[in-house]
């Protein structure tokens, strides 16, 4: 978190700062979280390495990991009583 001086990595590489005190699109301060670049569950030797984890915010976290389109897609119902 020191090493990105607390803002969103990918947020600034776009030319965007955003801070946990960042106002989001809720009216709330924006969560940050640190993600891992090469997830734990396929590289577990490098869960702790520095180089392997990145400071984001949840938007940009949700994007890396693919949760997004997750997010977006809307539920399959087996029939108009959603069961």
């Amino acid at each position: 978190m020191k090493r990105a001086n607390y803002e969103c990595e990918h947020c600034k590489r776009n030319g965007k700062v955003t801070t946990r005190n960042t106002i989001n699109k809720y009216g709330r301060n924006t969560k940050m979280d640190v993600n891992h670049i090469k997830p734990v569950r396929r590289f577990p030797h490098l869960a702790l390495e520095i180089d392997n984890l990145e400071y984001l915010c949840v938007d940009c976290h949700n994007k890396a990991d693919g949760k997004d389109e997750m997010i977006k897609k809307e539920p399959k119902f087996v029939n108009e009583e959603r069961w």
